[in-house]
């Protein structure tokens, strides 16, 4: 989901935001009995590159982060300084609570006026929502293909980062019934639950099941690894439910060694997951190597060459969405790293339009069905596309389609990064709740 701008921007700027406020408002405590729009905006980019622009007040650690009026970001447009394509703005209202933001956008946008400065008014803090979910549970079983010494053994699943480090999560095994066997988790689920954290993110892609010592070589036919996690369930009404993700459920026909020994499984947990989804080779590259993540969680913290997500633990459904496509190669406009560095649900949002390439679903029509804003021209979603959901005219959510039922109106998305999941939406149903505050889009991939 879209992240506050600035690594976390607006919170961390609180601590200096009432010396700005204080300095424009003097008459603060007369005015304090109802809500105040103060005509700013925050504007921050993820990149350190200085803002030219009158009103810079300071930056927090090393990203920019100004507060500047409506009026003068326009002036600093019409000025012809240049604004980095990844710049983008808040704004700011004051309440009796505390401070407002309203949701992120692009500049353009907001030039244009597409929402109203009251209007952050009657917004919350954080504009975008999302929850970061830690593992609940996991089982694993093995099936043997010949007796082995012992009853109860340790086996490890190894989990390697892409620099080479190691983490281990220990499996004690006993025999459920002839040559079946199945672990507990003798160190309880804290390595798993650590790789949740920011700069773990990596240690998902490698894994393998290791012998760390010991006599016993294990003829494993097949080998099932599964993960639990509480999560929102959104297909009406979100409310908490246990979800289970298989992370490896195939026939493995190998021997794992004794004494230091190790068994990949990472081509297994491949071929897991797209089973699981349903998807196979004919599907979109984006789609895949979401497909590839699930049940994984977490953020790489910025390492890497090309790091999933970033360095915090924060709402970042927009770059989960857009690494995907980045990483595959889609382009809507043209432009090699138009999809790289999104750190917002509303820029998803501006792509797509920009392109022409966005439909509105229109739920009070008949047919139902998504159409061009512009045009009314209908589009079908399909697998890789992007799907947005939005709640009073904000953005507030990034999600990847991996099918769509016409006749039902219910979306199937891959969700994430907390934790990598399949989800369904009845986007019909959510669209009438409440006065229609909820709404959806479609922004088309090419094929």
């Amino acid at each position: 989901m879209a992240q506050p701008l600035a690594s976390g921007g607006p919170r961390r700027a609180a601590a200096f935001l009432p010396l700005l406020l204080t300095a424009l408002a003097p008459d603060r405590a007369a005015r304090a009995q109802q809500p105040s729009i103060l005509d700013l905006c925050i504007l921050g980019t993820r990149r350190e590159l200085p803002l030219p622009i009158a009103g810079f007040v300071g930056q927090l650690e090393a990203e920019p982060l100004a507060l500047v009026t409506r009026q003068q970001l326009a002036a600093a447009v019409a000025a012809g300084l240049v604004l980095h394509d990844s710049v983008v703005v808040q704004q700011l209202a004051e309440r009796r609570a505390g401070l407002g933001f309203g949701p992120l956008r692009s500049v353009p946008s907001l030039l244009d006026g597409d929402l109203e400065l009251d209007a952050a008014v009657r917004l919350t803090a954080a504009s975008d929502e999302g929850s970061l979910n830690r593992p609940v549970a996991c089982r694993a079983t093995m099936s043997l293909r010949s007796e082995p010494a012992h009853t109860v053994f340790t086996r490890h699943i190894r989990f390697r980062d892409h620099e080479g480090a190691d983490r281990f999560l220990a499996l004690e095994f006993r025999r459920d019934h002839d040559l079946r066997f199945s672990a507990t988790l003798p160190d309880g689920l804290t390595v798993l639950e650590d790789l949740v954290d920011t700069g773990e993110r990596s240690h998902w892609d490698q894994m393998a099941l290791v012998n760390r010592g010991g006599t016993t070589a294990l003829e494993i036919a097949r080998f099932e690894l599964e993960i639990d996690y509480d999560v929102d369930d959104f297909l009406r009404s979100p409310t908490t439910t246990r979800i289970t993700i298989p992370l490896v459920d195939r026939r493995i026909d190998a021997v794992l060694g004794a004494g230091e020994a190790v068994l990949p499984l990472s081509d297994f947990a491949r071929a897991t997951r797209r089973a699981f989804a349903g998807v196979d080779s004919s599907s979109p590259g984006c789609v895949l190597l979401a497909i590839d993540d699930l049940g994984k969680s977490g953020s790489d913290g910025g390492s890497g060459p090309n790091p999933k997500y970033g360095g915090r633990i924060d709402l970042l459904c927009s770059e989960f969405v857009s690494w995907y496509y980045h990483q595959s190669g889609v382009s809507i406009l043209g432009f090699a790293e138009e999809f790289k560095d999104i750190t917002g649900t509303q820029q998803l949002h501006d792509l797509f339009r920009s392109a022409r390439r966005l439909y509105r679903y229109d739920s009070g029509s008949s047919a139902r069905r998504f159409e061009d804003p512009d045009t009314g021209a209908v589009y079908t979603p399909r697998a890789g596309d992007f799907l947005e959901w939005r709640k009073n005219g904000s953005a507030m959510h990034s999600m990847m389609l991996l099918s769509y039922d016409e006749a039902t109106k219910v979306a199937r998305v891959v969700n994430g990064p907390w934790p990598v999941r399949l989800m369904d939406a009845d986007l019909q149903w959510w669209e009438e709740l409440s006065s229609n505050e909820h709404d959806f889009w479609v922004g088309a991939i090419p094929r």
